[in-house]
Protein backbone atom coordinates (compact mmCIF):
# COMPACT_ATOMS: atom_id res chain seq x y z
CA UNK A 1 0.00 0.00 0.00
CA UNK A 2 1.85 3.22 -0.70
CA UNK A 3 1.93 6.23 1.27
CA UNK A 4 0.31 8.85 0.41
CA UNK A 5 1.93 11.62 2.61
CA UNK A 6 5.11 9.95 2.04
CA UNK A 7 4.88 10.88 -1.54
CA UNK A 8 3.59 14.87 -1.16
CA UNK A 9 6.97 15.30 1.06
CA UNK A 10 8.77 13.13 -1.66
CA UNK A 11 7.39 15.35 -4.44
CA UNK A 12 7.71 19.02 -2.20
CA UNK A 13 11.58 17.52 -1.73
CA UNK A 14 12.43 17.49 -5.48
CA UNK A 15 10.27 20.47 -6.65
CA UNK A 16 12.69 21.76 -3.86
CA UNK A 17 15.97 20.40 -5.17
CA UNK A 18 15.36 21.58 -8.57
CA UNK A 19 14.54 25.29 -7.72
CA UNK A 20 17.92 25.34 -5.32
CA UNK A 21 20.00 24.09 -7.82
CA UNK A 22 18.92 25.98 -10.79
CA UNK A 23 17.24 22.98 -12.62
CA UNK A 24 21.04 21.60 -13.40
CA UNK A 25 21.18 19.18 -10.28
CA UNK A 26 22.55 16.26 -12.10
CA UNK A 27 25.25 18.57 -14.39
CA UNK A 28 28.29 18.57 -12.64
CA UNK A 29 29.27 21.70 -14.28
CA UNK A 30 26.55 23.48 -13.50
CA UNK A 31 28.37 26.97 -13.41
CA UNK A 32 29.80 26.51 -16.84
CA UNK A 33 26.72 25.39 -19.04
CA UNK A 34 24.81 28.57 -17.97
CA UNK A 35 22.80 30.39 -20.97
CA UNK A 36 23.53 34.05 -21.05
CA UNK A 37 20.03 34.39 -19.39
CA UNK A 38 20.82 32.99 -16.19
CA UNK A 39 24.04 34.41 -15.78
CA UNK A 40 22.55 37.90 -16.29
CA UNK A 41 19.88 36.59 -13.71
CA UNK A 42 22.62 36.32 -11.15
CA UNK A 43 24.57 39.63 -11.67
CA UNK A 44 21.69 41.59 -11.80
CA UNK A 45 20.67 40.15 -8.52
CA UNK A 46 23.52 41.49 -7.24
CA UNK A 47 23.83 44.70 -9.06
CA UNK A 48 20.55 46.16 -8.48
CA UNK A 49 20.92 46.39 -4.70
CA UNK A 50 24.62 48.05 -5.25
CA UNK A 51 23.36 50.50 -7.15
CA UNK A 52 20.32 51.39 -5.14
CA UNK A 53 22.73 52.05 -2.14
CA UNK A 54 25.34 54.07 -4.24
CA UNK A 55 22.47 55.89 -5.63
CA UNK A 56 20.60 56.95 -1.70
CA UNK A 57 24.45 57.71 -0.59
CA UNK A 58 24.58 60.39 -3.83
CA UNK A 59 21.41 61.67 -3.01
CA UNK A 60 21.83 62.17 0.95
CA UNK A 61 25.22 63.77 -0.64
CA UNK A 62 23.91 66.16 -3.14
CA UNK A 63 21.34 67.38 -0.43
CA UNK A 64 24.14 68.10 2.43
CA UNK A 65 26.48 70.09 -0.15
CA UNK A 66 22.80 72.13 -1.49
CA UNK A 67 22.58 72.91 2.46
CA UNK A 68 25.96 74.15 2.62
CA UNK A 69 25.70 76.65 0.24
CA UNK A 70 22.26 78.50 1.49
CA UNK A 71 24.53 78.53 4.61
CA UNK A 72 27.25 80.11 3.07
CA UNK A 73 25.29 82.78 1.68
CA UNK A 74 25.35 84.46 5.04
CA UNK A 75 27.36 87.13 6.66
CA UNK A 76 28.89 85.76 10.17
CA UNK A 77 26.55 88.83 11.61
CA UNK A 78 23.15 87.60 9.63
CA UNK A 79 23.96 83.76 10.38
CA UNK A 80 24.33 84.77 14.77
CA UNK A 81 21.27 86.81 14.21
CA UNK A 82 19.20 84.06 12.16
CA UNK A 83 20.30 81.56 14.76
CA UNK A 84 19.90 83.51 18.16
CA UNK A 85 17.25 86.33 17.60
CA UNK A 86 17.23 87.42 20.96
CA UNK A 87 20.81 87.39 21.56
CA UNK A 88 22.25 91.03 23.31
CA UNK A 89 25.76 91.92 21.98
CA UNK A 90 26.12 93.13 25.54
CA UNK A 91 27.17 91.08 28.15
CA UNK A 92 27.77 92.22 31.76
CA UNK A 93 29.74 89.77 33.90
CA UNK A 94 29.61 89.83 37.79
CA UNK A 95 33.17 90.07 39.02
CA UNK A 96 34.24 87.99 41.15
CA UNK A 97 35.03 91.24 44.02
CA UNK A 98 38.42 89.72 44.05
CA UNK A 99 38.30 86.13 45.41
CA UNK A 100 39.16 83.56 43.25
CA UNK A 101 39.22 79.73 43.86
CA UNK A 102 43.11 78.65 43.14
CA UNK A 103 42.18 74.89 44.26
CA UNK A 104 40.05 72.23 45.06
CA UNK A 105 39.53 68.51 45.37
CA UNK A 106 37.58 65.80 46.26
CA UNK A 107 38.79 63.84 49.20
CA UNK A 108 37.48 60.36 50.13
CA UNK A 109 37.04 60.74 53.20
CA UNK A 110 34.52 59.71 56.31
CA UNK A 111 32.20 61.78 55.61
CA UNK A 112 33.54 63.11 52.25
CA UNK A 113 34.34 66.45 51.20
CA UNK A 114 35.55 69.35 49.19
CA UNK A 115 39.03 70.55 50.14
CA UNK A 116 40.22 74.11 48.58
CA UNK A 117 41.84 77.03 48.57
CA UNK A 118 40.41 80.79 48.14
CA UNK A 119 42.48 83.87 47.02
CA UNK A 120 41.89 87.39 48.17
CA UNK A 121 43.19 89.36 45.14
CA UNK A 122 42.01 92.71 46.77
CA UNK A 123 44.08 95.04 49.01
CA UNK A 124 41.27 94.64 52.12
CA UNK A 125 39.98 91.80 54.03
CA UNK A 126 37.14 89.85 52.99
CA UNK A 127 35.19 88.88 55.85
CA UNK A 128 34.00 86.14 54.64
CA UNK A 129 33.05 83.96 50.93
CA UNK A 130 30.40 81.41 50.24
CA UNK A 131 31.83 78.88 47.27
CA UNK A 132 29.35 77.26 44.60
CA UNK A 133 30.41 73.94 43.67
CA UNK A 134 29.37 71.73 41.13
CA UNK A 135 30.29 67.90 41.53
CA UNK A 136 31.14 65.62 39.33
CA UNK A 137 31.50 61.76 38.73
CA UNK A 138 34.18 60.25 37.37
CA UNK A 139 32.69 60.63 33.67
CA UNK A 140 31.79 63.81 34.06
CA UNK A 141 28.45 63.90 34.66
CA UNK A 142 27.00 65.98 37.47
CA UNK A 143 26.19 64.79 40.54
CA UNK A 144 24.82 67.57 42.27
CA UNK A 145 26.28 71.19 43.78
CA UNK A 146 27.32 71.88 47.29
CA UNK A 147 27.92 75.58 48.92
CA UNK A 148 30.29 76.09 51.12
CA UNK A 149 31.71 78.90 53.47
CA UNK A 150 35.27 80.25 53.75
CA UNK A 151 36.14 82.56 56.57
CA UNK A 152 38.09 85.95 56.80
CA UNK A 153 40.88 86.25 54.05
CA UNK A 154 43.80 88.84 54.99
CA UNK A 155 44.50 90.72 51.87
CA UNK A 156 46.29 89.36 49.28
CA UNK A 157 46.43 85.76 50.99
CA UNK A 158 44.80 82.64 50.29
CA UNK A 159 42.69 80.19 53.11
CA UNK A 160 41.86 76.37 52.72
CA UNK A 161 38.18 75.66 52.94
CA UNK A 162 36.37 72.49 53.42
CA UNK A 163 32.68 71.54 52.43
CA UNK A 164 31.50 68.72 53.97
CA UNK A 165 29.47 66.86 50.42
CA UNK A 166 26.72 63.89 50.19
CA UNK A 167 27.83 62.52 47.56
CA UNK A 168 30.05 59.89 47.66
CA UNK A 169 30.98 58.80 44.41
CA UNK A 170 32.51 62.35 43.53
CA UNK A 171 35.62 62.36 41.78
CA UNK A 172 35.56 66.08 40.88
CA UNK A 173 34.26 69.93 41.63
CA UNK A 174 33.88 73.22 39.00
CA UNK A 175 33.49 76.34 41.06
CA UNK A 176 30.41 77.63 39.84
CA UNK A 177 29.68 80.81 41.74
CA UNK A 178 31.58 83.17 44.80
CA UNK A 179 29.87 85.60 47.12
CA UNK A 180 31.75 88.23 48.96
CA UNK A 181 29.81 88.95 52.24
Amino acid sequence: MANPIGNVFQSLRARLDKFLSGGARDDPFYLSNRTIGQKMKSWLLIAIPCLVVIGLVVFALSRRSAAKDVRTDLTPAQLAAKMLPDYSKTVHLEASDGVNVDEVQVQHSDPPKLIGVARNNTGHVVNSADVLCELLNRRGSRLGAATGHVGQIPPHMTARFEIVIAQDTATSAIVREIRVH
